[in-house]
């Protein structure tokens, strides 16, 4: 069971459920949590349209008419599309299908109810439905209905400098040290605010400004951790998420050298992230790349790994020197067993590969304990603070304290 990744405040809520009992308790429940409920116990006719209204849905994937996984492809084709909890009282396996499926779909899965559960259950969904604690620090902003990113806008912004940089610490789990950030770009948006990444990273980094995108998202991370080396005294590792067409490009090393040598800061202290799902396809070329990063002592991670399809050949023959374990299975941890067994897996292989292997999207302490005794060796997320701005890092790391044996007593 998860607790939502606090990207907004959620108001309101559609239960799809033909068990009218359950529902209706279900629904209670909620409302004393503070939703506006809505009970649909029939999916007949339904269409993309009748989900927009709704921040979450509720969704048992046991339903006549429309089953559950049809209107999956429904949620993903709104245009203003709600979070997801899927329900089923079929079992685990046929959860974690669906919650894949969501994800394919676009979607953001807050977590999933195995029936029969507990009004427990649904409260870790929804830890405290109250904006100081499911909204960020910085309020994300949504394009309005029918406004899309161009290429033109984002060269734009490129110009105007308005993409700004966000940091999560990463910390190592034997000692809690603070051994690196991760940049995560934001664009502070002259007319429509602070918009989040999925509005307009995927253009970004398949168009033909992706390499100006990756340059200047750099530029700013890098700028930033001097300003977390004056003012937090850090001295770790910056990590940036990179693309995946800047590996099929062979004068990326020398470029990205040179960039660096201009802001004086060192190779070895900057990791750069890959996407498991978007390795390319070009072996030879993208091997090539990413050896003669690693001559010059850049890392290089594989992000969001269990995500994708690599081969343990191309893993082993590949210079990555870290194993990034997509959040979709650290959130299980607590009440997962089959994710639990796909972590460990993931922890021991990167060991026998001699990789760092790192945990993303640990929300609670019970997942940053099981990590820790389980041999993973570094961790981010929201339990131990959210994306923010350099000023809440600083701010952060004044209360920090590596000598406690958990994070969760520094909160």
């Amino acid at each position: 069971m998860t607790s939502p990744t606090p990207d907004v405040v959620f108001k309101t809520i559609l239960i799809v459920d033909d068990d009218e009992v359950l529902g209706r308790s279900l629904a209670r429940q909620c409302e004393e949590l503070g939703f506006k409920v809505r009970l649909r116990s029939d999916t007949a006719g339904l269409t993309s349209e009748d989900f927009e209204p709704f921040d979450v849905v509720i969704l048992d994937l046991m339903m006549p008419n429309l089953d559950g996984i049809e209107i999956l492809r429904l949620l993903g084709d709104c245009k203003r599309k709600p979070a997801l909890i899927p329900m089923s009282g079929l079992g685990g396996k046929l959860l974690n299908s669906a919650t894949q499926l969501a994800q394919f779909h676009g979607l953001k899965v807050l977590g999933e109810l195995q029936k029969p559960f507990k009004p427990s259950d649904v409260n870790k969904l929804f830890p405290t439905n109250a904006p100081e604690t499911i909204a960020p620090l910085a309020q994300l902003a949504q394009l309005p209905d029918g406004v899309t990113v161009t290429a033109s806008d984002i060269e734009r912004a490129i110009i105007k400098h308005e993409f700004v940089v966000y940091f999560q610490p990463q910390i190592r789990l034997m000692d809690a040290s603070w051994i690196g950030v991760e940049a995560l770009v934001r664009w502070q948006h002259p007319v429509h605010g602070l918009l989040g990444p999925k509005t307009f990273v995927p253009l970004a980094e398949t168009s033909h400004l992706a390499r100006r995108f990756t340059f200047e998202v750099i530029g700013q991370a890098i700028a930033g951790v001097k300003a977390l080396e004056r003012d937090a005294h850090f001295r770790g590792k910056l990590s940036v998420n990179f693309p995946p067409v800047a590996m099929d490009d062979v004068n990326i090393p020398e470029e990205l050298q040179a960039l660096l040598a201009e802001m004086d800061f060192p190779t070895k202290r900057l990791t750069l992230e890959v996407t498991e799902t978007s390795l390319p396809q070009a072996v030879k070329v993208s091997l090539d790349v990413q050896a003669r990063l690693a001559l010059r002592g850049i890392g290089l991670s594989i992000d969001d790994f269990g995500t994708g399809h690599s081969s343990l050949e191309r893993l082993s023959d590949s210079p990555f020197s870290e194993l990034k374990i997509d959040l979709m299975f650290v959130s299980r941890l607590d009440d997962n067993e089959a994710a639990r067994r796909i972590v460990e897996n993931a922890i021991s292989l990167g060991q026998n590969l001699n990789m760092v292997v790192a945990a993303e999207g640990v929300e609670t302490e019970s997942q940053y304990e099981w990590l820790k005794a389980h041999g993973c060796q570094s961790a981010q997320g929201y339990f131990i603070l959210p994306p923010t701005e350099v000023a809440g890092v600083v701010q952060w790391a004044k209360t920090w304290r590596p000598d406690l044996a958990t994070a969760g007593a520094q909160r």
